[in-house]
């Protein structure tokens, strides 16, 4: 049975009686019903009532042309994007192409809102990048678009910060919004910047295009490096870029770095092969270990992760590997 009968004429408080008592979404009239209450005084706006929260993606369509203004709610754009989440069944950190589909639908929905949700935009777009840099992926367009969303950060040219709106709506990067999105707060993004632009500076003949929103401090020595690193071009021309203590620094330092790339998963039958950024190594020493996942698990009750403590534990294998490369020089490297 019905709670309230379809031809009875609700008064106000009526009407926000029935909806405090709603908990399904399957109720005559109840978007227009939402509607209409939202448009008086004393409601206190959009998830006051937990069958706000509970409207399917079409009833919030219907709501949102119904009341325009709420495309610019908190509190609404964070339910359509819940809605947006894949369902229980999908493990869509594991799979990669469910996390795609789902990174690009809550991207494709944040994209086109107010300034006003720039953190909400940032947080979004990183996670999206991140994803497509770990399927070997660099899409120019996707980070273009997050350089130009303005944030308080060492690199960031600060006459780009000089206009404005951009101040007044300037990225969080510390913004949690893991109870919307299930993903984890930026932090931090100079890592993922840093590996984009190296990534684009190894064929990109300047670094012009970035430097309306970057510090030229920031990419004339990424520039260098990433020339000097892969062998391309003049080398003294690169060097003449950056500070005697810069190529010194580069010089010397040593990088054992798993690519980015790397398959997540397994399937038992398939062969083990990592690739591995390697820089300034004469001789590297790479130990095989064979664990026991079960017998793991448990004992732990708990996935075997990368945060295994190896101390005390002997390698089924040991292999010895040497290396000629000038220190400046940067290879990829497989292992099997």
């Amino acid at each position: 049975d019905r709670i309230v009968r379809d031809d009875v004429e609700l008064t106000e408080k009526r009407r926000r009686h029935l909806l405090s008592r709603l908990n399904y979404p399957d109720y005559p009239r109840l978007v227009g019903l939402i509607a209409a209450d939202l448009r008086t005084k004393e409601s206190r706006g959009f998830g006051e009532f937990q069958i706000h929260r509970n409207l399917l993606p079409e009833q919030l369509d219907e709501l949102e042309g119904l009341r325009p203004e709420l495309i610019n709610d908190t509190n609404f754009v964070n339910t359509r994007i819940r809605k947006l989440h894949p369902n229980a069944d999908v493990d869509w950190r594991r799979d990669a192409e469910e996390r795609e589909a789902y990174l690009t639908r809550v991207w494709d929905f944040v994209k086109t809102l107010q300034p006003s949700f720039n953190s909400l935009k940032a947080h979004s777009l990183y996670q999206l990048l991140q994803h497509h840099q770990r399927a070997g992926d660099y899409p120019r367009d996707l980070f273009l678009t997050y350089l130009k969303l303005p944030r308080p950060i060492h690199y960031v040219e600060p006459k780009y910060l000089a206009d404005a709106e951009r101040r007044r709506f300037q990225v969080d990067l510390n913004a949690n919004f893991q109870d919307v999105t299930f993903c984890p707060a930026i932090g931090n993004d100079e890592d993922l910047v840093r590996q984009f632009l190296l990534h684009f500076f190894v064929e990109d003949e300047s670094y012009q295009a970035y430097e309306p929103f970057v510090r030229d401090t920031f990419l004339k020595p990424l520039f260098a490096e990433a020339k000097l690193v892969n062998g391309i071009g003049d080398a003294e021309r690169w060097f003449s870029m950056l500070s005697p203590s810069q190529v010194q620094a580069l010089k010397d330092r040593v990088d054992i770095v798993f690519a980015s790339d790397n398959p997540e998963e397994l399937d038992p039958a398939d062969d083990v092969k990592l690739d591995v950024n390697i820089k300034n190594v004469d001789k590297l020493i790479v130990k095989v270990y064979e664990i026991n996942a079960l017998n793991f698990f448990l004992d732990q009750k708990r996935e075997l992760n990368t945060d295994l403590n190896l101390d005390g534990l002997i390698a089924n294998e040991e292999k010895v590997y040497e290396f000629k490369e000038a220190p400046i020089r940067r290879v990829r490297r497989s292992f099997a």
